[in-house]
């Protein structure tokens, strides 16, 4: 009987995400064959699709009871705690329905659990925390080794009831190891993450996306790509940045492109919201859409996208997948920032002064950046690092060939 690791992933349109698992996955398989493991099956398992997330607030608990719930909800609340009250609200969900109905019962099998990679260690949006919840909850109570493999950590909070569940889940016996693509300071003093998860520092596995698609630069050196994001996403972040004033600013950019010679793509990493952003522009400046010099392009998938990226001279990125595809295949570009997670990038690969924020959202100031921009030189020991790390965790606790398991008292699982 095949060895079973569920590699967790996230479902989303964001086709960033898809090159996370896409290049996580290729590195499990890389460590696997070097361990030569020929009996581990890899088993994708989605824990956060646009189904169940959509990229919107999350729902606070308050949303669950109402009616003659109310009652019924405080009743449980003292009986279990607020944790439990949490978890109790969260499973009444049809996001957690839908779940447990399909992706979760493979976690029922798995022998190893490793986290692809992403913004994971979040609370404040979309449900992740509570699908990190009961992956490990459901982990622990089978004896399953897990592995957080470079997520992204975006905000702590102790006095939020889903942050200081998020924290428990953990800190929990299954996890085994941590490690971290942007704030591991947050990570350890924060969440209290344990010397013995050996929490590091890691580059995204992003970073491998050569090896995994097969894709090197391929310069166009008249196009400039334009990656676009939907305008309220700043508001959901950090502050609003008005609708029409964020068209303006990308008129502007193309505008002055044009005008020096380059032509200009605008492309989306997937989000429906973003491509619709684009065919809302294009509907807004006729000027643009009757330009041959002016194209869209709307990847999907996530090889195509790397593709697409790969095309341009440069491009002003706003998306971090955007960012760290580019960078990694020697595309300079400067990025738009909206989210704390862009310039934790830019400083990690020494290129701090290429995220804009805010106050520069001036077209002149961006392109100006832009045209300036040097490709970024990928640093080997940093992009080996995600390998290493994830190497060293699935050889230490991947169940040996041939490991009988053993029925806990409860039923669950334990490894010998």
């Amino acid at each position: 009987m095949a060895v079973k690791l569920a590699l967790c992933y996230l479902k989303v349109t964001n086709l960033g995400d898809h090159v996370i698992f896409d290049t996580a996955h290729y590195l499990v398989r890389r460590i696997l064959r070097d361990l030569g493991r020929d009996d581990v099956e890899i088993v994708p398992v989605d824990i956060g699709s646009d189904e169940t997330n959509g990229g919107r607030r999350r729902r606070g608990i308050k949303a669950f009871a109402f009616g003659n719930l109310r009652k019924a909800a405080r009743v449980v609340k003292k009986c279990i705690g607020f944790g439990g009250y949490l978890r109790w609200q969260w499973h009444k969900s049809p996001v957690y329905r839908r779940y447990a109905a399909g992706e979760r019962k493979k976690l029922l099998e798995a022998d190893m659990i490793v986290f692809a990679g992403g913004g994971l260690v979040k609370f404040h949006r979309q449900n992740f925390h509570f699908f990190v919840d009961d992956v490990t909850a459901l982990a622990d109570a089978r004896g399953v080794p897990v592995v957080f493999n470079a997520v992204g950590v975006e905000g702590f909070s102790a006095h939020d009831g889903e942050c200081r569940l998020l924290r428990c889940a953990l800190r929990r016996r299954c996890v085994k190891a941590v490690t971290t693509r942007d704030d591991l300071d947050m990570l350890l003093g924060k969440y209290g993450i344990k010397p013995e998860m050996t929490p590091c520092r890691v580059c995204d596995p992003a970073f491998w996306v050569r090896e995994t698609y097969g894709v090197t630069r391929v310069d166009n050196p008249r196009t400039v790509g334009l990656n676009v994001i939907r305008p309220t996403i700043f508001s959901e972040y950090t502050e609003p940045v008005g609708r029409n004033a964020f068209m303006a600013l990308y008129a502007d950019m193309i505008r002055m492109l044009l005008s020096g010679g380059w032509r200009v793509e605008m492309f989306s990493n997937g989000v429906i919201s973003d491509s619709d952003f684009i065919k809302d522009f294009m509907a807004a400046y006729p000027e643009f859409a009757d330009d041959a010099r002016v194209t869209t392009a709307f990847p999907s998938s996530a090889a195509e996208l790397v593709r697409t990226i790969a095309g341009y001279a440069r491009f002003v990125a706003v998306r971090l997948h955007a960012a760290i595809v580019g960078s990694v295949l020697g595309v300079p570009n400067v990025s738009l920032v909206w989210n704390r997670k862009q310039p934790l990038f830019g400083e990690r690969i020494g290129m701090a002064g290429n995220f804009i924020g805010m106050d520069g959202f001036d077209a002149g100031n961006v392109v100006g950046r832009l045209l300036a921009a040097k490709p970024y030189r990928v640093d080997d020991a940093y992009k080996n690092s995600v390998l290493e790390s994830l190497r060293e965790a699935v050889g230490r606790f991947l169940p040996a060939r041939g490991a009988e398991a053993a029925v806990s008292a409860d039923g669950g699982r334990r490894h010998a």
